[in-house]
């Protein structure tokens, strides 16, 4: 299943011992491309503050009430989990926020969660040796993202006002309008890309592992498919659900390896 970025910022999230509030933005590594933070609007009783909450610290997901319950009580968050507005994470901020509330380390370690699949994995659970067939991730283009992780607003790189553009090898394709997310592992799987201004076909999706250069400044992204075969690509509709045959479609036309190969 694959969660809508923008869904998710409709979600409450709620404490063992009371509500958070909505979940304001999502924070993702530019290395992974996976969602590492949820930021919740908590405006009314820290003005000025923001508090943050690991995929690894959420117990489950109420996808019907439109809640995200999370394993800590709401106190301890507020004391420990707050950051100033405009405050950027550092190392050291992510190494406290771990050793409080036991989140899993994702930069220690080969797997995506670190030493772990997913945020979820329990851990006590010893950390694997290899990944078990057909949950391999594809390789990360390293001249692309550096061998260092910063952390990103989603919300700075989708939407209407604040986006990210996506270009081809002749030109703009589109705008990223939304994000798909994997519900397991809270990786990034594709960029919703709105063409309506130079194609006919509305919607694609693209795979954030098919990216060759990135200008985080100006919010430009360049991938090596030209807008014919974008034009001639499966369109992507509004709220449609993401099958598996979509996506064989989707890597087939655009020769692009499968991500579970």
């Amino acid at each position: 299943m694959l969660y809508l970025a923008s869904a998710l910022e409709n979600y409450n999230i709620q404490a063992v011992d009371g509500e958070l509030g909505k979940v304001k933005d999502l924070y993702f590594d530019d290395n992974k491309w996976t969602i590492r933070y949820l930021v919740a609007d908590t405006r009314k009783w820290l003005p000025g503050k923001k508090v943050v909450v690991s995929p690894s610290g959420v117990e489950m997901i109420n996808t019907e009430e439109k809640v995200i319950h999370v394993k800590n009580k709401k106190e301890d968050i507020r004391d420990n989990a707050t950051l100033e507005e405009k405050q950027e994470f550092s190392y050291d901020k992510e190494v406290e926020l771990s050793d409080t509330f036991g989140w899993k380390q994702y930069w220690s370690g080969e797997f995506l969660w670190g030493g772990y699949l997913t945020p979820l994995d329990p851990m006590e659970e010893p950390v694997r040796t290899a990944e078990p067939a057909g949950t391999e991730e594809p390789p990360i283009n390293d001249n692309v993202h550096g061998s260092n992780h910063k952390l990103r607003s989603i919300e700075n790189i989708k939407g209407e006002f604040q986006h990210g553009v996506v270009h081809g090898d002749n030109g703009k394709i589109g705008y990223i309008k939304d994000i798909l997310i994997d519900d397991e592992t809270w990786r990034i799987r594709y960029f919703i890309v709105d063409t309506s201004e130079w194609s006919t076909n509305v919607r694609v999706l693209i795979s954030p592992d098919w990216l060759q250069s990135i200008d985080w400044v100006d919010k430009d992204f360049y991938i090596d498919l030209k807008l014919e075969s974008i034009e001639e690509g499966p369109n992507y509709e509004k709220d449609r659900e993401v099958t598996k045959e979509l996506e064989e479609k989707i890597y087939e036309k655009y020769r692009k390896e499968p991500y579970w190969k």
